[in-house]
């Protein structure tokens, strides 16, 4: 009589071969999951900023009637006589990749990461196009007092 050869299982070989695919497997979601939860962090980062930094702006455009002056498209600047008598000028401007707006020689940052920034304004209204260093860009449009 012949003697069968039972496969009826895996042999040891065949068992670390799936465990190595397996763990490769494992460890290539695991690495997409990280990437993935890191760009979104630093998406929601940037709009959260973004929204802080337009919150702002809106704040600082009102301090004053008078109207803001755009000077070569990339600044803006205003003075006013103060409630003491003295002449307050604020200036908006892109200083070493940061938006900065300075008053009477104190700076203040509001924006990080800005490559550059382009104002129109007609009428009422006042344009702001923003592009960060990764060439996405952000606009909006606020109401400014004139006139």
């Amino acid at each position: 009589m012949r003697k069968h050869r039972h496969d009826d299982g895996f042999t040891l070989i065949e068992t670390l071969f799936q465990l190595v695919v397996m763990a490769i497997i494992v460890q290539l979601l695991l690495t997409y999951i990280q990437v993935f939860f890191s760009f979104q962090q630093t998406f929601y980062a940037r709009d959260t900023a973004w929204e802080l930094f337009i919150f702002e702006m809106d704040e600082l455009i009102y301090v004053s009637e008078e109207p803001l002056t755009i000077r070569v498209n990339r600044q803006l600047t205003r003075s006013y006589l103060g409630e003491d008598g003295k002449v307050v000028t604020e200036e908006f401007e892109v200083v070493n990749q940061s938006f900065r707006y300075s008053k009477n020689g104190g700076n203040e940052f509001l924006l990080f990461h800005v490559r550059d920034i382009y104002f129109t304004q007609q009428q009422h209204s006042l344009y702001m196009e923003v592009t960060f260093l990764d060439g996405s860009k952000k606009e909006r449009t606020f109401i400014v007092p004139t006139s």
